[in-house]
Formats: structure tokens, C-alpha cells, sequence
């Protein structure tokens, strides 16, 4: 098993690089389905990790993997500077809210005599 793991390694290493960082500010498409729109670095979250904005408004927490750089002009993207999160924020998280479904039975105009 050791000496697969180590052919399949040796045949992925053939063809494989390591991409270039991107900086703060640079200009990139991201990868969105099947479609590439520009965007613009906001924040380096890891060494593969980056906060991208796109120029709808949308921010997007993006693998290296699924940016291009380029040198499209992204001076138009304003940074909003609610949607740059820490690390350890999640975008998706909402606040709970209490719901109260009042009783049928103390509502006089449903009628739950049986008899």
C-alpha cells in the first residue's frame, strides 16, 4: 500500500506547481461555478486562503486554486470593509431568533369542543 501511495505521488509531483502568492489589493478572476469574474484581493486569510471581492459587491473566502491573477483594471471595486473577517468569523452565521406559536386551544375562534 506504502509502495502505491508513493507511485501515485511520484506520477501527481510530474506535473504539479506551486502557485505564487497573491498580495492585498491584486487583481484576480475567481472561479464561481462555471464562471470567472473579476475580483480584487481584500485580505490574505492563509497561505492558500484569500478573502476576494468581486465587483457585484460579493465576498468570497477562495483556495489559491480558484484565483488567476491578472491585470484587469479592479480600481472600481470599493473595499467594504463589513465583509473583511477575522479568521475565526463565519459569514453565514445569523443571529437566533425566538419564535412563540401561541396555543390553539385559548384562541376563541377555532372550536375544539367535541361534544
Amino acid at each position: 500500500m506504502q509502495k502505491s501511495k508513493a507511485q501515485q505521488k511520484s506520477n501527481f509531483d510530474k506535473t504539479s506547481r506551486t502557485l505564487a502568492p497573491l498580495s492585498v489589493n491584486d487583481s484576480v478572476r475567481i472561479k464561481l461555478g462555471k464562471i470567472w469574474k473579476i475580483g480584487r484581493v481584500m485580505k490574505v486569510h492563509s497561505d492558500r486562503s484569500y478573502i476576494v471581492q468581486t465587483a457585484d459587491g460579493g465576498t468570497y473566502r477562495r483556495n489559491r486554486s480558484v484565483l488567476h491573477k491578472t491585470r484587469e483594471n479592479t480600481s472600481d471595486i470599493e473595499p467594504f470593509d463589513v465583509l473583511v473577517l477575522q479568521p475565526d468569523e463565519h459569514p453565514h452565521n445569523t443571529p437566533q431568533v425566538e419564535v412563540s406559536i401561541p396555543d390553539p386551544r385559548n384562541n376563541p375562534l377555532i372550536n375544539t369542543d367535541t361534544g
